[in-house]
C-alpha cells in the first residue's frame, strides 16, 4: 500500500537529516496518529546508503530497571530472530558494510555481558565510540528510540538517574559533538514533557507533531484506501459514518477498509463499538 499524505512531516524530518546533528527531536502525537509509519516510510523509502539507521523499538521489551533497558537498546534482531554476535570485526561489518537499517546496537556477546557490571555511562561510551567508527566509515549515524514512554517504569522504580544520563548522552551526541541524529516517538505528551525537565533539554530539543489526519484528508483518506483494497468506490455516507465512528486515525480507518472485503460497514463498526465498551 502506497504511503499518504504526509508530505508535510517527511520534508520536514528530511529538512533536518540534510543538515548537522544539533537538536534531539520528538516525534509525538495521539495513538495509532501514524508516527511509527512516519518514521519507517522515511528510512526504508526516503534515505539513501548514506545513512545507518539504529532503530530500537521499546514496546517489544518490559522495561522497568537498568538491566532491562539495557537490554533492549543493546539487542540486536534479524527478522524478528535475536542475533549473536561474536566478535568486534562483526560489528564493524553491520555498522560500515551491512544494512542500512539496524534494529538495535551491536555489540559482541562478551562486551554484552560486561555491560550489566559496570556504569550506565560505559554502555553509552561504547555506543559513542560505534557511532563515530559509523561516521569515519563515511555514513551519517540516525538513532531512533520508539515507543519512548515504555520506559517510564524505570523512574518510577527510583532510578531516574538512568533518564537524566541517556538524554544528557543524547545531548552530547547532537548539540555537542554533533555525531548523529536522534529522535525519540511517544504519543505520552505527558512523558515527553516529564523527559524534556529530567533531562534539562531547554534549547537541546525540538518537537514534529504527527496528528490524527482532520476530517477533509480522513475522507480522501477512504477514498484512496476504497480503490486500493476494494476496488471501488465508496458512498458519502458510508464515509460520514465510519469517520463518526473512528475519527481521523490511520490505522483505524486501514482496519475498517480492509475489512471490507468480507464483511458489511454496519458489522465491522458494531463490533468496534462492542470492543470499546467492554
Amino acid at each position: 500500500m502506497k504511503f499518504f499524505n504526509r508530505e508535510r512531516e517527511i520534508n520536514e524530518i528530511l529538512s533536518i537529516l540534510e543538515r548537522e546533528p544539533n537538536l534531539i527531536y520528538f516525534i509525538y502525537g495521539s495513538i495509532n496518529s501514524g508516527k511509527t509509519a512516519l518514521i519507517k516510510q522515511i528510512i526504508e523509502n526516503k534515505l539513501n546508503d548514506e545513512y545507518k539507521v539504529f532503530y530500537i523499538n521499546f514496546r517489544t521489551y518490559l522495561i522497568s530497571e537498568k538491566r532491562e533497558f539495557i537490554e533492549a537498546i543493546f539487542t540486536t534482531k534479524k527478522d524478528d530472530f535475536f542475533e549473536k554476535i561474536i566478535d568486534k570485526s562483526e560489528v564493524l561489518n553491520l555498522i560500515t558494510k551491512g544494512a542500512k537499517i539496524l534494529t538495535g546496537i551491536p555489540i559482541p556477546e562478551v562486551e554484552f555481558d560486561k555491560l550489566f557490571e559496570e556504569k550506565i555511562n560505559d554502555a553509552f561510551q561504547y555506543l559513542n565510540s560505534l557511532l563515530l567508527e559509523v561516521k569515519k566509515s563515511g555514513k551519517q549515524p540516525i538513532l531512533i528510540f520508539d515507543e519512548l514512554q515504555m520506559i517510564r517504569d524505570v523512574v518510577l522504580n527510583g532510578q531516574k538517574y538512568l533518564l537524566k544520563e541517556l538524554f544528557q548522552f543524547l545531548v552530547s551526541l547532537t548539540k555537542e559533538q554533533h555525531l548523529c541524529h536522534v529522535f525519540c516517538l511517544s504519543s505520552d505528551s505527558l512523558f515527553i514533557e516529564y523527559v524534556y525537565n529530567a533531562g534539562e533539554l531547554e534549547d537541546r530539543a525540538d518537537y514534529i507533531l504527527v496528528d490524527d489526519f482532520d476530517k477533509e484528508t480522513a475522507l480522501k483518506f477512504m477514498d484512496f484506501l476504497a480503490e486500493e483494497i476494494l476496488g471501488k468506490k465508496l458512498s458519502d455516507e458510508d464515509k460520514e459514518i465510519i469517520y463518526s465512528y473512528v475519527g481521523g486515525k490511520p490505522i483505524l480507518i486501514i482496519n475498517v477498509m480492509g475489512k471490507l472485503k468480507h464483511k458489511n460497514l454496519k458489522e465491522i463498526l458494531d463490533l468496534m463499538l462492542k470492543e470499546e465498551v467492554s
